[in-house]
């Protein structure tokens, strides 16, 4: 199972555990929960991959972290057990140090 998200952002699954993964649609943020028999929970696991983009990007959001929050929010009156994952690409610029 590959899931792929903002244009660079993907997971790769191994396909005997496909099964057990169910991927929730989402604007910003790749959400995938992991079934509770899979890891031998009282519940399922909810998992969030999300690529934080420069304010220039065709992906870019206003307020990114907010967004996800709303989102999170949402998802917590449902989920026991939530990981977030995240990362960010910064922009490189030259710097003239006087």
């Amino acid at each position: 199972m590959n899931m792929r998200k903002s244009g660079g952002l993907a997971i790769e699954i191994h396909k005997n555990i496909t099964k057990y993964l169910t991927y929730i649609e989402s604007d910003l943020v790749l959400w995938f929960k992991i079934d509770k028999h899979l890891v031998k929970t009282d519940s399922d696991i909810l998992f969030s991959v999300t690529l934080v983009t420069p304010e220039c990007s065709d992906y870019a959001d206003n307020d990114p972290f907010l967004s996800i929050q709303v989102e999170l929010n949402e998802y917590l009156r449902t989920y026991n057990h939530v990981c977030l994952l995240a990362t960010s690409i910064l922009e490189q610029k030259k710097l003239t140090i006087i």
